[in-house]
């Protein structure tokens, strides 16, 4: 049963397939992580919810492509991941413009802001490689050739 889901997927199949279950994983790892080190003592909104929710939105969305191809289905979790992509740089402009100016305007002390920085860029990079994962698989075949 196992061989046959697998058996003739093309590589969309795959990238789909990493993106989802990595999107999952770490957009409930950054939000545990956010939870955890920043607790909310940042001095603006975090919305890191919104990140977490597009994130995960757009892997189960990549998830049903990758098992169940329909048209229009890749470009509407390339459309999620974007929006977590974009919500989160957003998140990650307020400490890093501390951390540039060494000014704590919107966070409480310059270490604060240092812990921030590291945590969004980090998860930035990640979020960014999962969402042209998901736009390239979308250029791709079903099936194999």
């Amino acid at each position: 049963m196992l061989k046959k889901l697998f058996l003739n997927k093309g590589l969309r199949f795959y990238l789909e397939l990493v993106a989802g279950v990595i999107g999952i994983v770490a957009a409930i790892i950054f939000f545990a992580m956010d939870r955890q080190l920043l607790g909310g003592e940042l001095g603006f909104a975090d919305i890191s919810h919104f990140t977490l929710i597009f994130i995960i939105a757009g892997s189960v969305v990549a998830l049903f492509d990758a098992f169940f191809p329909l048209p229009g289905v890749g470009i509407v979790a390339a459309a999620l991941f974007g929006l977590g992509v974009g919500n989160h740089l957003r998140l990650a402009c307020y400490p890093l413009a501390d951390l540039s100016l060494a000014v704590p305007f919107f966070t409480k002390d310059v270490i604060l802001a240092q812990k921030a920085v590291t945590l969004f860029i980090t998860f930035l990079v990640v979020f960014i490689l999962l969402a042209i994962m998901v736009v390239v698989s979308n250029f791709l075949g079903k099936k194999k050739a």
